[in-house]
C-alpha cells in the first residue's frame, strides 16, 4: 500500500503540470532537432493550440460573389481600384454597398473621386448600364491614343502636341481642318461624366422604393441630384445627368470608339514618319470619318450595346432562341448501353467503354 501511493504521488507530479499548461502559452515545437539523411536540419513544426471548445481557429474569410448574386446585401463589381484600368489578374473586387441608399451614394462618392467608371457603371439601373460601360471602355482608348500621339509628337512639333489632352471638363475638342466641318469632342477621362470631388451630399427618401441624392460639385454652387430606385432588392442610380440614351447613345458610343481608334492610328504613322506634323490633324479627321462608319467600330462589343435597340414591336414579346437539339447517337456502347436513351454505366464514366 505505501508502494501504491509513492507511485500515484509520482505520476500525478508528472500529469498535472501539462495539464495546468496556460492556453495562452506559446504552442510546443516538434521535430527542432531532428535531421534528413543529409545530415541538414529540418524546419520545426508548430503546433497550434485549439481553442477551447476543440476546434481549430479559424481566421477570417472574405466571401463574394458573381454580379448576379448577392453578397451580404451586396454585389460584385469586376473592376480595379483606383487607377481605373480594367479589372484581372487578380485586381480587387469592388463590392457594392446596395443595401440602402445611403451606403451606395456614398461609396458613389469614393468611386468618383477614383475615376472608376466601370464601378459606377454597377451602380446605375440595368438599362444604363450599357451606355456608361461603352463610353468607359472608348475613353480608356482615348486616353491611351492622347497620350500616345503626345509621345510621338513631343520631339517634332511640341506646340501641335499640346493639344492632344483632355480640358478642365474631361472632353477633348479638336478644331476640324476646314470650315463646314463639325469638331471632335470626345470624353477623354473620368471628369467627362462626373466630378471627382462631391461635397455636402444629402440623401432622402422618397417613398419606399425611391430617394435623391443632393450635392454640389467642388469649385460649383449649383446643386446636382440624383434619382434613386430599388430594383430587386437593391439600391441604383437612375442615371447620371450627362449620360446619352436611345440613339444618342449608341452614336456617341461610335463616335468615341472611333476616335481612340483614329489617335492611334494617326500616332503610329507618326512614329514611322509617315506624316508631317502639319499633316496630323487632316490625318486623325480623315481616318475618324471612315471608322465611325465600319463595323467594327458601328457594331458595339458585349456590355456596350445601347439599350432597347433590340426591342420586340410594342404588344409583342421577344420569343427566346430555341436551344440546341443534340443529334441522336447511333449504335450502342460495348457494355450494350443506347446511348440516346440509358445513362452511363460507371465504368465507361471513367473512361473504360
Amino acid at each position: 500500500m505505501p508502494r501504491m501511493s509513492l507511485w500515484s504521488v509520482i505520476l500525478g507530479a508528472l500529469i498535472i503540470p501539462g495539464a495546468c499548461t496556460r492556453q495562452d502559452e506559446p504552442p510546443p515545437a516538434f521535430n527542432e532537432k531532428m535531421t534528413d539523411r543529409s545530415g541538414r536540419g529540418l524546419p520545426p513544426v508548430v503546433l497550434s493550440r485549439h481553442q477551447v471548445d476543440g476546434l481549430p481557429p479559424v481566421g477570417p474569410t472574405r466571401y463574394l460573389k458573381k454580379i448576379e448574386g448577392p453578397a451580404g446585401g451586396g454585389a460584385e463589381a469586376e473592376t480595379a481600384g483606383a487607377s481605373g484600368e480594367p479589372g484581372g489578374g487578380g485586381a480587387p473586387a469592388i463590392v457594392l454597398n446596395d443595401s440602402d441608399p445611403n451606403a451606395l451614394m456614398e461609396q458613389f462618392v469614393e468611386l468618383a473621386a477614383a475615376g472608376n467608371l466601370e464601378a459606377i457603371s454597377m451602380m446605375l439601373v440595368p438599362e444604363q448600364q450599357p451606355v456608361l460601360k461603352g463610353l468607359a471602355a472608348a475613353t480608356r482608348a482615348i486616353e491611351a491614343g492622347l497620350n500616345r500621339m503626345q509621345a510621338a509628337l513631343r520631339d517634332k512639333d511640341a506646340a501641335l502636341a499640346e493639344q492632344f489632352k483632355a480640358g478642365a471638363d474631361g472632353m477633348f475638342t479638336l478644331a476640324p481642318p476646314a470650315p463646314g466641318e463639325e469638331p471632335i469632342s470626345v470624353p477623354a477621362d473620368a471628369g467627362a461624366f462626373q466630378n471627382g470631388n462631391i461635397e455636402n451630399l444629402t440623401v432622402n427618401a422618397v417613398g419606399d422604393d425611391n430617394a435623391e441624392a443632393v450635392f454640389r460639385e467642388a469649385g460649383s454652387s449649383e446643386q446636382k441630384r440624383l434619382d434613386l430606385a430599388r430594383v430587386d432588392g437593391k439600391w441604383r442610380i437612375k442615371g447620371l445627368p450627362t449620360l446619352p440614351t436611345g440613339d444618342a447613345a449608341a452614336a456617341q458610343i461610335a463616335t468615341a470608339r472611333a476616335a481612340g481608334a483614329a489617335l492611334e492610328e494617326v500616332a503610329a504613322k507618326v512614329e514611322n514618319n509617315e506624316i508631317q506634323p502639319a499633316n496630323v490633324i487632316q490625318e486623325i479627321f480623315t481616318a475618324h470619318k471612315r471608322l465611325k462608319e465600319s463595323p467594327e467600330v458601328t457594331t458595339a462589343t458585349e456590355g456596350e450595346t445601347p439599350p432597347n435597340e433590340a426591342e420586340p414591336p410594342t404588344g409583342q414579346t421577344a420569343a427566346p432562341a430555341p436551344s440546341p437539339t443534340p443529334a441522336p447517337r447511333s449504335g450502342r456502347t460495348r457494355s450494350g448501353r443506347d446511348p440516346n436513351t440509358e445513362a452511363p454505366t460507371l465504368e465507361e464514366g471513367l473512361g473504360r467503354s
